[in-house]
């Protein structure tokens, strides 16, 4: 699967996304409506892009019969894709990631993912992040890690799912120090062809608190464009058995739109 650099893109924000999940993303910080997790506040020119473009109204037919009863389609039109999310679930804006105080304390505290770090860093700056969303129940938040979802689009692809999972496989490895192995395997979805990978790692969050964090990620080869999505969903480890089911139904949900 050639993607060119935007995997390790999609890898840099799984890091630094997965990492977030130990801040406090109330929906107060984040500019979303509390009801509404469809819409995302606009930012002034001093935020900078917002985390995730603002969704279209309407989904097509086809990938509304996707989405799980009672969950949300959000649809990404700028970037051809839609998929659901939980009814508890919040989008995200720009302005709910670290500042550049709490990165450095990242960086200084998870050397090891230092390049994965800087990288991510940089991918949001640069407003590459298509969409990202996190759950908002208190039993949640309370936790001390928000399980989220990020996702991006990384253009024309070539290869096959299972290509692709020894691609993303051997950049996590060189990226991300992983506790144990890399799980790889491949599923049909709705959509297309998927590479399914999963890994853990323990995030220190500068504070003296550590982690551990399973990352799920899906390589997607949309059967309508060629194109390849990444959709990136982070949980801690000792929660992984309460999301298995959402992160398959929220992969599932993943539609490409017409533009």
């Amino acid at each position: 699967m050639t993607i060119t650099n935007r995997l390790t893109i999609a890898i840099a924000l799984a890091v630094v996304l997965a990492a977030c999940g130990q801040a406090d993303p109330s929906p107060a910080a984040t500019g979303v409506a509390a009801d509404d997790p469809t819409q995302t506040a606009s930012p002034t020119e001093a935020e900078g892009p917002t985390a995730a473009a603002s969704p279209a109204a309407d989904a097509s037919p086809a990938s509304d019969a996707r989405t799980p009863e009672g969950w949300t389609r959000v649809v990404v039109a700028d970037r051809g894709f839609s998929l659901a999310i939980p009814e508890a679930w919040e989008q995200l804006s720009a302005d709910a990631f670290p500042d550049a105080d709490s990165m450095q304390e990242m960086l200084e505290a998870n050397p090891e993912a230092a390049v994965a770090i800087e990288q991510g860093q940089a991918a949001l700056a640069g407003g590459q992040i298509a969409l990202f969303a996190f759950d908002t129940t208190e039993e949640n938040l309370e936790s001390g890690f928000a399980t989220n979802l990020n996702a991006i689009d990384v253009g024309p692809v070539e290869g096959t799912a299972e290509e692709a999972a020894e691609e993303i496989a051997g950049a996590i490895e060189q990226q991300i120090p992983v506790t144990g192995e890399v799980e790889t395997s491949t599923v049909s979805l709705p959509a297309g062809d998927a590479a399914l990978v999963r890994y853990e790692w323990e995030i220190d969050d500068g504070q003296g608190t550590t982690t551990s964090v399973t990352v799920t990620q899906y390589a997607i080869i949309g059967d309508a464009s060629g194109n390849g999505f990444i959709l990136s969903m982070s949980a801690a480890t000792d929660q992984l058995d309460e999301y298995e089911d959402v992160f398959r139904q929220i992969a599932e949900s993943f539609a490409e739109e017409p533009a």
